[in-house]
């Protein structure tokens, strides 16, 4: 239905998971952990939980965020 679908939009909306915020979100880590950068310093880590917070702390973003661009790049699972 109509209610239902407008209800789903704004869920979407509220938790972040709509196209544009996605876009959005996508565009910040891209410019806040570019993969030129990103890559070589994970290379050259310990590639572990520990990793992720140390370039998290060396790139100023959280460790969730951090974690979210390692998985965007395929570099990272957990």
């Amino acid at each position: 239905s109509t209610n239902e679908s407008r209800k789903r939009k704004m869920a979407d909306i509220w938790l972040g998971t709509s196209q544009m915020e996605k876009e959005a979100n996508y565009f910040a880590h891209c410019l806040l952990m570019p993969e030129e950068m990103l890559i070589p310093d994970w290379k050259k880590s310990t590639k572990d939980s520990m990793a992720v917070g140390k370039l998290a702390e060396e790139y100023h973003v959280t460790r969730m965020t951090m974690c979210v661009r390692l998985k965007e790049l395929g570099l990272y699972n957990e």
